[in-house]
């Protein structure tokens, strides 16, 4: 649940931001042209924060279409483009689970893959994410590198064989 209400926040939170800042340009560029001053320094910076604020659709959007269409080239993407951390982190996250399970069949399922997007998604932090850490150790037992997923159990304290 912890994980859905993140994944919320952080889409409402973009959102917001994305929506001020296009309505802050706009009122920005409407004041300059009604009053015909001229930019001063002050608010060519402002427009700057203005711009990078409504650049975080595009990352946003590439996110939200390559999750809903299970697609890789769009989440490959939003990660280039991606300025914010846990979206890199959300997106490897959906690549890891395109690969692990290709639901739409479209011939990508990729154990491999899908092992070194999850691999990016938890950058070492595997107890802070615990279930996507035992997803992890599933996968590797599958792969059959044992010794991978007899660290992952030391890591969570578990001793289950996967």
């Amino acid at each position: 649940m912890e994980n859905v209400m993140d994944n919320l926040l952080y889409v409402l939170l973009t959102n917001v931001v994305i929506i001020l800042s296009l309505i802050c340009t706009i009122a920005l560029i409407i004041i300059k042209i009604v009053k015909k001053k001229k930019f001063s320094l002050l608010s060519c910076l402002l427009l700057l924060i203005f711009i990078i604020g409504m650049y975080l659709f595009i990352p946003l959007r590439y996110t939200y279409l390559g999750f809903a269409y299970q697609n890789p080239e769009m989440l490959e993407k939003a990660i280039n483009l991606s300025v914010n951390p846990y979206e890199k982190r959300l997106c490897n996250k959906y690549l890891a689970e395109i690969y692990a399970d290709d639901i739409f069949h479209q011939n990508i399922k990729d154990g491999n893959k899908a092992i070194n997007y999850m691999e990016k998604a938890l950058k070492g932090e595997y107890k802070k994410y615990r279930g996507e850490t035992t997803i992890l150790a599933f996968w590797y037992s599958i792969k059959g590198d044992y010794k991978k997923i007899t660290e992952l159990n030391e890591i969570l304290g578990t001793t289950a064989k996967m």
